[in-house]
């Protein structure tokens, strides 16, 4: 199997608001590789623009994939490399935000 031939999705929202309004994480990762491609996002992002963050993103320099998996119920944990990935970064930005912020500001 090449690199990103396969690959996984997933947003993270709930973070603090930066400078452009960015309050989440368009996630992209090649199952095989495990490497991840990370685009700032809104609040609320449709199904037009992340395609357009993916060909931005991923495509421009890994082209098309095979298979996309893409689970849009939160509580479910059907792809667990990205559901990983997901908590290794949250808890990464969390503790940077609480450095940066300060714990009180931020929960």
């Amino acid at each position: 199997m090449d690199c990103w031939k396969s690959m996984s999705l997933d947003f993270v929202f709930g973070l603090p608001a930066v400078d452009k309004g960015n309050t989440g994480i368009l996630m992209f990762v090649c199952r095989l590789s495990k490497m991840v491609h990370l685009v700032p996002v809104r609040d609320m992002v449709t199904g037009k623009q992340a395609a357009q963050l993916f060909l931005d993103s991923v495509f421009r320099y890994h082209d098309l994939p095979e298979t996309i998996v893409y689970d849009r119920d939160n509580a479910s944990r059907t792809d667990g490399q990205t559901e990983r990935v997901n908590r290794v970064l949250e808890d990464t930005l969390r503790s940077i935000c609480s450095v940066l912020i300060g714990p009180a500001s931020y929960g």
